[in-house]
């Protein structure tokens, strides 16, 4: 998804034009205009253009929205692309056949960014009335996971894990492939299920070389609320000492939401680092114990009013009386 956080000075500045009396394609290609000024260094005041975008895509059809859409698939990439992701945005609000019927003739598109943009919108297409095309879409997104473009298989996998849908093997297939971002995308499309493949697989990817595997890999075990085995605890427990912050603090919570009492040395020694994580405190506070309460008070000190911390303290407290 594009980034809107801009500069303070831009927020504060007025905006450099106005759209109002433009059609929505000169409007769009204004905006993808101004996108590319911006990332040549030039100040273009891109938030409040792109806010003004979005809300003229409310009052559109759906027919002109995708029609939108297909123009900004062919305008040239940009780093945040505010067009592509703002119809996208619009499009998934909507439950409409056509947007669907569209994104499956896409589908199978000569073009690898059409290809790719089906995917994108068949993600999270009518998410607000649950998904109605999920079933529809499953076949379009395997078939999508074969394509010999990197980016295609990422926005499959993902799309396939916003659904809940997928062939299992499938899925599991794309998490043994050599390009990192694929795994990543798998561990994505497996969060939501709770099938023995998806759990081994996802063991399988805690372990992975790559940091953001391991992290989201570990994220998807520690949902011990959901999920728990003696494999899985065993899994999360190998990550306590993982080199990577996000990765060890996902293990940590993961295990003290658990009650696992493995975790507390870990919480102990995280507490005490140079630089604490919030995951730690907040683990602190799903596996509360007296022993903490020396290193969460001197936390306090140098953050004093910080609500994290504050909880931590009142659960350890608890347990202590």
């Amino acid at each position: 998804m594009f980034n809107l956080r801009r500069t303070a000075d831009s927020k504060s500045a007025k905006p450099m034009a106005n759209f109002s009396d433009l059609s929505p394609s000169h409007h769009l290609r204004r905006l993808c205009d101004l996108e590319r000024a911006e990332s040549d260094g030039q100040s273009t005041h891109l938030d409040s253009l792109v806010e003004a975008f979005r809300d003229r895509l409310k009052s559109l059809s759906s027919s002109e929205v995708v029609a939108l859409f297909a123009q900004a698939i062919d305008s040239p990439a940009t780093e945040d692309e505010c067009g592509y992701w703002s119809c996208i945005s619009e499009l998934h609000h909507r439950a409409e056949p056509i947007i669907f019927e569209t994104c499956a003739a896409w589908a199978a598109s000569p073009e690898p960014r059409t290809r790719k943009a089906s995917a994108d919108v068949l993600s999270q297409l009518g998410y607000p009335e649950g998904y109605p095309f999920a079933q529809q879409s499953q076949p379009i997104l395997e078939r999508l996971l074969e394509d010999s473009e990197i980016p295609i298989v990422e926005a499959a996998l993902i799309a396939l894990g916003h659904l809940g849908v997928g062939e299992l093997s499938a899925i599991a297939g794309c998490a043994k492939r050599p390009e990192a971002q694929v795994r990543e995308a798998a561990v994505r499309a497996l969060l939501s299920r709770d099938e023995p493949m998806a759990r081994r697989t996802l063991i399988e990817l805690s372990q992975d070389t790559e940091p953001e595997v391991r992290d989201w890999a570990t994220f998807g075990l520690g949902t011990c609320d959901k999920i728990d085995s003696p494999e899985i605890r065993a899994a999360l427990v190998a990550r306590l000492d993982d080199e990577d912050d996000e990765t060890r603090g996902e293990a940590l919570l993961g295990l003290a939401k658990c009650k696992d009492p493995r975790v507390l040395p870990a919480i102990s020694r995280e507490l005490v680092r140079d630089e604490v994580s919030e995951r730690a405190i907040e683990a602190a506070g799903q596996m509360p114990h007296e022993s903490l309460l020396p290193a969460l008070e001197a936390l306090l000190s140098s953050s004093p009013g910080d609500q994290y911390i504050l909880d931590a303290i009142a659960a350890c407290r608890g347990v202590a009386r």
